[in-house]
């Protein structure tokens, strides 16, 4: 429908959509792709593509990635020391590298930006909503 960026959020189930966006950028100019943003692990490897005008570029603006690592080992570091928190909801955000995106395609003012937001956020002075909105 035009869009010019497109965001799933459906892990490995919504590839899908790399492959639409590659058989659509292809048949186009590099200057009018269409971008993916890549979600729970770094997809710009799925981005890679060569225009019709002959360019080899990349769609995948950035990734959305879901740090476990932090999460995995300090709830497997607690069940072994016998404190496993069951029926508790325990999250795992910034500050721990639980959510982070990849700079991938975005530009130097884009991604200072983020960074800068990302530093705001740690810092409490932008709070971060963990429910809807009504």
């Amino acid at each position: 429908d035009g869009a010019d960026i497109i965001y799933q959020a459906a892990g490995n189930a919504g590839n899908g959509v790399f492959t639409e966006a590659k058989t659509r950028n292809k048949a186009t100019t590099a200057a009018k792709k269409v971008w993916v943003i890549g979600v729970d692990v770094d997809q710009s490897s799925l981005g890679n593509y060569t225009s019709k005008d002959g360019k080899k570029a990349n769609f995948t603006l950035t990734s959305v990635l879901k740090g476990l690592r932090f999460a995995c080992k300090d709830i497997a570091d607690k069940a072994y020391k016998g404190k496993f928190p069951g029926g508790k909801v325990i999250s795992y955000g910034l500050a721990h590298d639980g959510v982070s995106v990849t700079k991938g395609n975005l530009d130097a003012k884009t991604w200072k930006a983020v960074q800068a937001a990302r530093k705001q956020i740690l810092a409490g002075k932008i709070k971060v909503a963990t429910t809807p909105s009504k």
